[in-house]
């Protein structure tokens, strides 16, 4: 029996029935399993570069029977797609440069999405900014709690809207609900952010930058 993961769980709650689904560094196709299962797609593109992950990705859908519904691709992003094949895409557990880099690189590929879910390990901010920059708005949002982490799940849809900077950095719905879990995660992120100025060298000046710049904002949101 494959256990999912609250922060899975949670990301398939944001896929619309029947989407046409890619999941970008898919892992050991974990999600896509449960996706097909509780029926909420008929098919999807799992995709990843290493060819462990994808082995073992292999074995799992080859254990739940899954061989014609889920379509392992070994790869880098959005490049092993053809036209028309997705209008979803999935980027979880990843950092916020790869996230970046796959959605830049495959800009040309994006004409067809209109609904992108992104699940980043670090510095949700600048997901926020360059998804809008993109042409995608901030449709909803949430927390989830596993494991002493919290996860921020974010669904972008295609169009247009304005935010504050404020929303930005911690986006408009995670701001509008307020919970004590939302209070949670901004001190572990003051903390999360600080450590980091801890361990990169000083040489690294743009990337050190940032994370003061984030830091900086995140403080002045806590202290009020």
């Amino acid at each position: 029996m494959i256990k999912v993961s609250l922060r899975l769980k949670a990301i398939a709650d944001y896929i619309e029935k029947n989407a046409k689904v890619i999941d970008i560094g898919c892992d050991h196709a974990l999600l896509a399993i449960m996706l097909v299962k509780s029926k909420i797609v008929n098919k999807v593109i799992a995709v990843d570069i290493s060819r462990g992950a994808i082995n073992q990705a292999q074995k799992n859908i080859e254990q739940a029977k899954l061989e014609s519904k889920i379509a392992l691709r070994l790869g880098n992003g959005l490049f092993c797609l053809a036209s028309g094949e997705v209008d979803t895409i999935v980027l979880a557990g990843l950092g916020h440069h790869k996230i970046i880099s796959i959605l830049k690189e495959g800009k040309s590929k994006l004409k067809e999405i209109n609904h992108i879910v992104i699940q980043s390990n670090t510095n949700p901010l600048l997901i926020r900014k360059y998804l809008c920059q993109i042409g995608f708005y901030i449709e909803k949002e949430k927390l989830v709690s596993e494991k002493d982490i919290i996860y921020p799940i974010i669904s972008f849809k295609r169009g247009k809207q304005k935010y504050t900077k404020k929303e930005l950095i911690l986006g408009p719905h995670l701001i509008k609900e307020n919970s004590p879990l939302f209070k949670q995660f901004i001190k572990k992120e003051i903390a999360k952010q600080k450590q980091l100025l801890l361990v990169i060298p000083f040489q690294y000046i743009h990337k050190r930058r940032q994370i003061k710049n984030y830091l900086k904002n995140l403080q002045v949101v806590n202290d009020k």
